[in-house]
């Protein structure tokens, strides 16, 4: 073995090292377990390195420098002026986009054997082999799409807002605590002298606690005591996988126990308000926990299945009928969760408190038509408010001051507020 093999053979092996050990470390192997795929490719690479099969040196050196490039650029505080994301958010997006590179290989090896063995048996045929390969090229796009569609929608950067309560003048606790399973959870704690009404709010997916200070200005304003989580997966929490609701119910649960645990006086009545995943986790939570007394949710949607319905709309019509179905098989596999059941509108028969739903009548993301099924199978009391002119979570900024007036109203009549 030339030295020049010995080189690339001990680099690749201190990368596949790395790569594997903040895996084990950093992430676990619970969550994005897809991480250990560049790991699991360069010991593969290795493998058929070692065995002087010359094709894998130049792939296995390639990927090698490619994986090292690319985690150091994404690391790099140059590449992006904004620290929203953090160098370790960063870093964690470059090794599951490489991750996804190399599983997407992997996902067209079964195609391909396919159309092999097809082209053979009809392999006097030339426009029949072009027509198989083509088949076959039209069936792995759906199968890729489908894949990077659940990836994108289970495992979100996470994202940290510059923004904090002090800047709407409001005095905060930086917190945390464990949830029901075990996740770190951290959150802002907004105290409310002489009021023994907290209020749970909860962000959407993708956001972060502080996507919600619009909404903890007027609750502190109304006389409640704030507690603002970052969902796990999101923001300052631990976790990497996001569930759309069953899982994230716990960290809501778990900061209701912080909360009765760390200060019952000011928790004596626990209201929950949220929009988005944060309305649908805040449903599972209150279908669950009657210490819940009143929900004000917005944009709520309907069921995991309406919201795969809606994600691939951009596509062509084909892949808009066959998407849906694929990607979420994925994206069970990614979350633990069964996505097909997953329905907001069966869990909220389940509710016992009042419940208000709001929604905007031009949200494209999750159409007011979800949010009205959602209302159709609440229980009572109940209320329904849809905002003219406001997309997807927008509903506060469009209808402010009223929103907020409105919403204070709701909460004031549940339990009988204290002034």
């Amino acid at each position: 073995m030339n030295i020049w093999k010995r080189f690339i053979c001990a680099y690749c092996a201190i990368i596949a090292i790395m790569l594997g050990l903040g895996a084990v470390w950093h992430l676990g192997w619970s969550e994005q377990f897809y991480l250990a795929i560049p790991m699991v490719f360069l010991v593969r690479g290795l493998a058929v390195w070692s065995r002087d099969k010359r094709e894998g040196r130049t792939r296995i050196a390639f990927i090698a420098i490619a994986i090292s490039g690319v985690i150091v650029a994404a690391s790099a505080d140059w590449l992006s002026p904004s620290n929203a994301f953090g160098s370790f958010g960063r870093t964690v997006c470059a090794y599951g986009l490489v991750a996804v590179v190399i599983t997407s290989t992997w996902l067209y090896v079964p195609v391909a054997a396919a159309v092999r063995r097809l082209s053979k048996r009809f392999a006097d045929n030339q426009w029949q082999r072009i027509a198989i390969r083509t088949i076959g090229m039209v069936v792995f796009s759906f199968v890729i799409y489908a894949y990077l569609l659940s990836f994108l929608q289970t495992h979100v950067p996470k994202r940290t807002g510059d923004r904090t309560p002090a800047e709407v003048r409001l005095s905060f606790e930086d917190v945390s605590f464990s949830s029901r399973d075990g996740v770190r959870i951290a959150g802002w704690y907004i105290p409310k002298e002489d009021s023994d009404r907290a209020v749970i709010l909860c962000h959407g997916m993708g956001a972060d606690k502080s996507d919600m200070l619009d909404f903890a200005l007027a609750l502190h304003d109304g006389g409640y005591t704030v507690l603002m989580p970052d969902f796990r997966g999101h923001g300052a929490s631990g976790g990497y996988t996001v569930s759309y609701g069953p899982k994230e119910k716990w960290d809501i649960v778990s900061g209701i126990d912080f909360l009765k645990r760390k200060h019952p006086a000011r928790s004596n009545h626990v209201l929950g308000v949220g929009w988005s995943m944060g309305a649908a986790s805040l449903v599972f939570a209150a279908a669950e926990d009657d210490r819940i007394e009143g929900l004000h949710l917005d944009a709520v949607f309907a069921t995991a299945m309406d919201m795969a319905r809606i994600l691939p709309a951009g596509a062509p019509p084909v892949y808009r009928q066959v998407t849906p179905y694929v990607a979420t098989v994925f994206a069970c596999m990614e979350s633990g969760i069964n996505l097909f059941s997953l329905d907001v509108t069966e869990a909220i028969q389940k509710v016992s408190c009042p419940v208000m739903l709001v929604h905007g009548e031009k949200d494209t993301l999750i159409p007011i038509a979800q949010g009205q099924q959602v209302y159709k199978s609440a229980n009572q009391p109940k209320q329904w408010r849809a905002i003219p002119g406001a997309g997807h979570c927008e509903t506060i900024g469009i209808d402010s001051p009223h929103y907020e007036a409105k919403m204070i109203a709701f909460l004031d009549a549940i339990g009988g507020k204290i002034d």
